[in-house]
């Protein structure tokens, strides 16, 4: 089963399933947040990573090459 991720009427968001997500808006507890299009970082270059990594708060080393940030930032995804 597909998880989404559901955000309540109070700004509070909680990872849950989409059958369960449904129920929630029908009742009027909040709405499910769309995902936007993950990025190819298979595709990215080591700049574009660091400032995606960056933007998503995560902290990664200054000299960190292109695997590493990739592996944080699919570790942090997932």
């Amino acid at each position: 089963m597909s998880q989404v991720i559901f955000t309540f009427n109070g700004g509070r968001t909680r990872k849950v399933s989409q059958a369960e997500a449904r129920l929630l808006t029908r009742m009027g507890k909040g709405s499910v947040v769309v995902a936007e299009a993950a990025p190819d970082l298979d595709a990215m270059d080591a700049d574009e990573l660091r400032a995606l990594a960056q933007e998503r708060g995560l902290k990664v080393h200054h000299n960190a090459g292109a695997d590493k940030l990739r592996a944080a930032l699919r570790e942090a995804t997932a």
